[in-house]
């Protein structure tokens, strides 16, 4: 059989085709007859529509003309062309209305052809190109959304930065605002400007306070990141040199190092996993006893329960020893062994205690010859050192009592001068006094004798020379005031004039050129921190100085094991003496005996 024509091969016109060629063939039946009248074939459809074929019904219907026409010839009748051939009947095929294929309902995408029943290369074709102009358009609106929102971001950008510049300037501008309705508030309470100077002091010493911590704390962030810098890279050159000495090792080693580790981390999960059961059985013990602690029978039952144990434990020592049958002369022979053998043991631990010893004595040397070259090398810089510190501290003391100490001068001249001041009152007081007593009785003496006046004469010299007296004490307590007032100021280098401009100058003179020399003093201090720190750097990177940190601790895990050992063969030579073994073994020998003694009888 030959392949049917496709479409696109097919004609486009029925000029080929000729008028009867329909007449010919088996014309099928109508969905009416079908369902209706499924006896009768022969009638002829009520439908006026052309029907369309398939490709395997035009063969049939070709293969059909070709086998009738034969028949009709040999016989020598004509077909006739006007009339109609018997229909082939179809059984179970039903029919549609758009013939053999059935009605494809409309696509989501819109490619489905519904006048279409062939589905030859054109029509795929159709399909892809549909398919792949949607694609185009999707990719279009996808690059127009990509750039939209490139875009977007970009002013998204512009307007953050915008919005952090206005949002400092509002800051600024509400700092402003603050200011200004303190202002007026002020100006609206009528405060006086002292006030007004004496918070703007207070604002500024705390301005000022805040900007030495924050100084301070600057200092202390650039001291810590250098240590950091310094750690990490202490911490690569140690990696370095680990991957070094990794890569120098055999292959064989490198797989046991491997495997170490790996060992490792098992046995440190074991670890965690042995301290998490752990704590579960202490917390159940807690509770355990907190409900045996409640109750006084579980209490004596534990008591009981540990005696129990004891026994079961002394039972099992003594059938092993019964159980071992063994002759006195046997046992004798034993223990005589096991004492060779501990004194042997100790002699061995004796002679590791000497060799550990000269080892500790071989370090120590080692120590003190590094310590002497070290305060060498050190020893003129850690005097300088010692010098500055001493310097700080004097000038540290001077700055902080030196405000103390003329307050305190200023207070004992004033209290001077007011002692001064009081007495001179009294004084003047008292001569008052004594000068209207003696008028008082001058008047009341109506007489006028010469041995009254003689009385009153001497009475008058004795008074006087007692003030002169007085008067000569205040004016050596004066100058003895005075002096020590002179003194004072001597000593604390205060003219007369120690509140002139002058000597205020000279004293911000001193100020500054002390701050300056202190400025450079801790410069140097500084060096020299640098410089010890570097020091101890190279000793820690020293071979040496990592050797003898190990032999110290070794020397001290090592005098730890002695002192376990020493208490270890104290206890063996408490238990393992030879007369009390001997003494144990002739009183079971004598047991023996009679007990053989009495089976005898």
């Amino acid at each position: 059989m030959q392949r049917p024509l496709t479409s696109s091969n097919r004609p486009t016109t029925s000029k080929g085709r000729p008028k009867t060629a329909g007449l010919n063939n088996n014309r099928p039946t109508s969905r009416r007859s079908w369902r209706g009248n499924e006896g009768n074939f022969n009638d002829r459809p009520d439908t006026t529509m052309r029907i369309s074929m398939s490709r395997g019904q035009i063969n049939d219907s070709k293969n059909d003309a070709t086998i009738q026409r034969p028949q009709s010839i040999v016989n020598g009748i004509r077909p006739v062309t006007g009339g109609r051939l018997q229909t082939a009947s179809i059984h179970n095929r039903p029919m549609t209305k758009q013939g053999l294929s059935a009605n494809f309902p409309s696509s989501r995408l819109g490619t489905a052809m519904r006048s279409r029943l062939v589905y030859d290369k054109s029509y795929y074709k159709g399909l892809l190109n549909a398919k792949h102009h949607m694609i185009l358009r999707e990719l279009e609106n996808l690059k127009n959304e990509l750039e939209k929102s490139e875009t977007d971001r970009q002013q998204l950008l512009v307007y953050e930065q915008k919005a952090e510049d206005q949002a400092n300037e509002i800051r600024e501008l509400q700092a402003k605002l603050h200011e200004y309705n303190i202002i007026i508030d002020k100006i609206n309470t009528n405060s006086d400007l002292e006030e007004i100077l004496i918070d703007l002091n207070e604002v500024q010493e705390i301005n000022e306070k805040l900007a030495e911590e924050l100084d301070k704390v600057y200092k202390d962030h650039r001291e810590k990141e250098i240590e950091i810098k310094s750690l990490e890279d202490k911490l690569n050159f140690l990696k370095n040199q680990y991957n070094q000495q990794l890569s120098s090792i055999d292959s064989s080693l490198k797989e046991k190092h491997e495997n170490l580790i790996k060992e490792v981390e098992k046995q440190k999960n074991n670890i965690k996993e042995a301290n998490y059961l752990i704590n579960s059985l202490d917390k159940k013990r807690e509770e355990i006893d907190n409900a045996i602690g409640s109750v006084p029978l579980k209490q004596q039952a534990l008591v009981l329960n540990e005696r129990i144990l004891e026994l079961k434990i002394k039972k099992k020592k003594i059938e092993e020893e019964i159980g071992t049958n063994e002759t006195p002369e046997d046992l004798r022979d034993r223990l005589l062994e096991q004492v060779k053998k501990n004194n042997e043991e100790i002699s061995i631990m004796e002679k590791q205690i000497e060799e550990v010893h000269e080892s500790i004595e071989n370090i120590k040397e080692e120590l003190r010859e590094f310590d002497n070259n070290i305060e060498n090398l050190v020893g003129d810089k850690s005097e300088k050192y010692r010098e500055m510190k001493l310097m700080e501290k004097q000038m540290d003391e001077f700055f902080d009592n030196y405000i103390e100490e003329l307050a305190n001068a200023a207070k004992i001249l004033d209290d001077k001068e007011n002692e001064v001041v009081k007495i001179m009152e009294k004084i003047s007081i008292n001569m008052e006094k004594s000068d209207i007593n003696e008028e008082i009785k001058i008047k009341n003496k109506d007489s006028n004798d010469p041995e009254i006046l003689a009385d009153v004469h001497l009475d008058l010299q004795e008074t006087l020379s007692q003030i002169n007296e007085k008067v000569w004490d205040m004016e050596q307590q004066i100058n003895e005031g005075k002096r020590e007032y002179e003194n004072i100021k001597s000593d604390l280098g205060i003219d007369d004039e120690s509140l002139n401009e002058k000597n205020e100058k000279e004293r911000k003179k001193q100020l500054d050129e002390i701050k300056s020399t202190l400025q450079v003093k801790e410069n140097e201090l500084k060096m020299l921190k640098m410089k010890n720190k570097e020091l101890m750097t190279k000793l820690q990177e020293n071979e040496n100085y990592s050797k003898i940190k190990h032999f110290e601790e070794s020397n001290i895990k090592k005098h730890k094991e002695i002192e376990i050992l020493k208490e270890k063969v104290q206890k063996l030579r408490l238990t393992k003496d030879y007369e009390v073994i001997k003494k144990d073994c002739l009183e079971k020998y004598k047991k023996l005996n009679s007990r053989l003694i009495e089976l005898n009888k």
